[in-house]
Order: C-alpha cells, then structure tokens, then sequence
C-alpha cells in the first residue's frame, strides 16, 4: 500500500521530515547513494541482485528496472508468468523478503545476505503456492 502511494519511510523521507534523527539521507549499505523511493524498494545494488535472480527464477526474463517499478507502482500483471502462481503473489513474496531482511538488518543488526534473501523469497514462494493452490 505504503509503496503504491509512494509514501514508504525511505531515509531521504525522514531526512527531510525529521533531520535531527536522521542526519543522514544516504543508503545504509550505499555509502554515497541517496535512499529514494527506487533506491529503497529495488535500485540499491544489494537489493537489485535479489531482484534479478528470483525474476529470472520465476518469470523467465531478465528485468528492467523498469518492469519492476511497474510492478510494484502501477500493479501491472505479467500475463506469460510461466509460474502457477499470479505475478502479483511473486512481487509480494519478493518484496516480503526483502522488507523483512531490510528491517533485521536496521533493528537487529542481521546481515543482508542476498542469497539467503533469495533462499527465503523462494521458500515464502513455495509455501504461498501450497496454501492457496493446492487442493483441500
């Protein structure tokens, strides 16, 4: 929803709301780079390998940004999914690992892995298949 309306807590967001308690506006594992929208949900180039590597898993295709921004913004649905599963579900899975692996590194210190990140995103696949699409 947040990411839709484009009003996600990215950190040039609280940079420019509240400075004093975040003095910075910068990617905290892109020295340099500001924390935008993009930058936050899929352009940091820790967060974009995970991208790439479980679209072409389950979409068959190599992504844009573009199509990603797509599919996050504007909700657009991939029809050639070759996956039982809708294009919508694989976003929220991705996303899902992303934001969860996001937050632990922010709170708890834990390291952002992106291999373990796609691990879990295809687990967290798997699992949402066999809940929704599995007979009773």
């Amino acid at each position: 929803f947040r990411a839709v309306h484009q009003s996600l807590s990215c950190r040039a967001r609280l940079h420019r709301i509240i400075p004093s308690t975040f003095s910075s506006d910068e990617c905290v594992r892109c020295p340099g780079e500001v924390d935008t929208l993009t930058h936050f949900l899929y352009s940091c180039s820790h967060k974009w390998h995970v991208w790439t590597t479980v679209w072409s898993d389950l979409f068959l295709f190599q992504p844009a940004e573009h199509d990603v921004h797509q599919a996050i913004i504007r909700l657009f649905q991939y029809p050639s999914t070759p996956s039982i599963m809708s294009s919508h579900l694989i976003i929220s899975c991705i996303m899902q690992g992303l934001w969860s692996a996001h937050w632990r590194h922010i709170f708890d210190h834990a390291p952002f892995v992106p291999e373990t990140i796609i691990i879990h995103i295809h687990f967290l696949c798997l699992r949402a298949r066999t809940i929704l699409y599995e007979p009773p």
